[in-house]
């Protein structure tokens, strides 16, 4: 099952490294949803980071005006 979601990007960083011997290469996307307030028990928006493939897809935000509203 596939579903999307909307969503801002407030950021994107990436990583092209070692660590501990343990090569790392990413890109993860720093995204804003809102919180479900219709049980009255959450109000706002909650941060969480997705991975997006590698350091390489970094390049694409460079130009990018923050945040990007997107459905992901």
């Amino acid at each position: 099952m596939i579903f999307t979601m909307q969503g801002q990007i407030v950021g994107v960083k990436k990583f092209s490294g070692q660590i501990e011997g343990k090569a790392f290469d990413y890109c993860r996307l720093i995204v804003a949803t809102p919180l479900d307030s219709t049980q009255g028990n959450a109000l706002g928006s909650s941060a969480t980071e997705y991975d997006f493939g590698t350091s390489a897809n970094f390049e694409q935000f460079k130009t990018a005006q923050f945040p990007i509203d997107a459905n992901l």
